[in-house]
């Protein structure tokens, strides 16, 4: 974990070939950037093939997985915009 406070949370994954994700949601928004490899990524039933420097925006809540097809590097960014204000801004 990158950063971590209630309004933002930044995290690093890695995954091997082959390495699933199974399907969940998260009540934050969501941006997922493919750092390095590539990964097959269910959103709402909908396949994304991606790829380096791939971007997806999830909604809250929406339904999502995936699926490692070399070993990947991802950057998860989760926000939350009814966090208070007055959060603390950089927390890990």
């Amino acid at each position: 974990m990158v950063v971590n406070n209630p309004l933002l949370r930044v995290v690093l994954f890695t995954f091997d070939a082959g390495q699933l994700l199974t399907e969940h949601t998260s009540p934050r928004a969501v941006v997922v950037t493919l750092l390095s490899g590539e990964m097959d990524f269910l959103v709402a039933g909908l396949n994304h093939k991606m790829t380096s420097g791939d971007v997806i925006y999830l909604a809250p809540g929406e339904p999502h997985s995936l699926t490692a097809v070399t070993r990947c590097r991802m950057q998860l960014v989760m926000v939350d915009p009814s966090a208070p204000r007055d959060s603390p801004r950089s927390q890990t």
